[in-house]
């Protein structure tokens, strides 16, 4: 008779997966009769990235003796996708992409105890990760992979030309040397969405430089409305950087790649982004490559926030291999 897969087989895989953020990989399973299938969906954004994650998984796989099926799904249509599959009740059983919106909608297992035993066996988590995966309930339900992060990446070449500088001091600075640089329809000075996209909330980060806040320091209680003088001090800087004219056409329909492609394409002089710009270009562009430099994110009147952003993995709560 066939032995049964363990109901550990999905709790291994997003452990051993845990790499940037303090883990290493879990031992092999044992070995079974038959194969235990496992249903995986990646996002697909950049193609270095993409590789390197698919062999990851597929090497996890032949060492664990398990049946893979692995589906890339384009980084803007993936949250699309998830939902249609939630919907028809379909799902994969792993996914690397929106472990904080499924969480919040009730869609993901339970990992806590693949989080502790991590905890445990390493001790601890590096930076901020536990904060993106423990609850306020001590609950977690997606385990961290990797820590990321945007930058101020611009056109040495052309900032140079105009005669300004970089690093920017302050976040009025950068709009003084975006404005310097932009030179339409040619080139544009900042190439950032302002749309229902991630890449927008870059503003929401400057406002709180500015010295709002949306929650208390608990992550209890909105408190936006005791800061009304510095939402109106920041609305009048995002009113000046739009009035100018500074942003390309269509940014408030923006997906989450036109600023990359945008750069990309020599269109605008400063992204605010992480380091896919530029590993797209080292495989791509190697004439814009030397021209572009990276830059610390500059500071506010009253704050200097520079967030981090993360890449986990979780677990469907339809998977049948729990």
């Amino acid at each position: 008779m066939a032995v049964q897969p363990t109901p550990l087989t999905r709790r291994q895989f997003i452990a051993s997966t845990a790499l940037a953020t303090g883990a290493v990989a879990m031992g092999a399973a044992p070995a079974f009769a038959q194969k235990p299938k496992l249903v995986y969906w990646a996002y697909q954004f950049l193609r270095s990235s993409d590789e390197s994650r698919v062999a990851f998984a597929k090497e996890w796989a032949k060492q664990n003796n398990v049946d893979i099926q692995i589906t890339l799904v384009p980084w803007k249509e993936f949250m699309a996708k998830i939902s249609a599959a939630i919907h028809a009740k379909a799902t994969p059983d792993i996914v690397e992409n929106g472990g904080v919106q499924l969480r919040s909608q009730g869609q993901l297992l339970e990992v806590t105890d693949v989080y502790e035993q991590l905890e445990k066996e390493h001790g601890g988590w590096l930076g901020a990760a536990a904060l993106y995966m423990k609850e306020a309930d001590g609950r977690v339900h997606h385990i961290l992979y990797g820590l990321t992060g945007s930058m101020v990446i611009a056109r040495n070449d052309l900032v140079a030309k105009a005669g300004a500088t970089l690093p920017a001091e302050t976040w009025e600075d950068l709009f003084e040397v975006a404005k310097k640089t932009h030179r339409p329809p040619r080139v544009y000075g900042l190439g950032q969405p302002v749309s229902n996209q991630t890449d927008s909330n870059i503003w929401e980060q400057i406002m709180r430089a500015y010295g709002s806040r949306i929650a208390d320091e608990q992550g209890k209680n909105v408190v936006l409305g005791d800061y009304k003088s510095d939402v109106w001090a920041f609305m009048d800087f995002f009113e000046a950087v739009w009035e100018s004219g500074v942003l390309p056409p269509g940014v408030t329909t923006w997906d989450n790649t036109m600023n990359n492609s945008t750069y990309q394409a020599g269109k605008s002089v400063i992204a605010l982004n992480p380091i896919t710009i530029t590993l797209w270009l080292e495989k791509n562009d190697s004439d814009l490559l030397p021209k572009t430099g990276h830059y610390p994110f500059p500071k506010g009147p009253k704050d200097h926030v520079w967030d981090v952003g993360y890449a986990s993995r979780s677990i469907l709560k339809y998977t049948k291999q729990p």
